[in-house]
């Protein structure tokens, strides 16, 4: 009896530890971004969340803003409008490999930063 229920813990515990999510978060920062990023991903399935800050003078000067997230998993480029905040997601993508650290490119009114995200 006590081999028994010795496998079936054995086989839940086996279990539970392959269907969890493996969560990592990565940060950077420039002279004028914060980039935040936070990705959750198990053997079947990924997403990512992320955040834009800006931090520099004069953000009423600004109206676009182009995102470029250079990594092994995030091959993400857009253009959204200024805002002091941007924040944006993808779920349902293919299981994440794991980095420690990746490149996001911010252009905006002729000015371009890449900045190093780091866990």
């Amino acid at each position: 009896m006590k081999r028994v229920s010795f496998f079936l813990l054995f086989l839940l515990l086996l279990t539970a530890s392959a269907c969890s999510n493996k969560v990592s978060s990565y940060t950077g920062e420039s002279e004028n971004w914060r980039v935040s990023c936070t990705v959750q991903s198990n053997s079947d399935v990924a997403s990512y969340e992320y955040e834009i800050r800006y931090l520099g003078d004069n953000p009423s000067l600004i109206e676009k803003v182009k995102t470029k997230f250079m990594s092994e998993n995030i091959h993400s480029t857009g253009e959204v409008p200024f805002n002091t905040v941007i924040r944006g997601k993808a779920e349902g993508m293919s299981p994440f490999l794991d980095e420690n650290e990746f490149l996001v490119q911010i252009d905006w009114e002729g000015k371009s930063e890449k900045i190093v995200v780091t866990k």
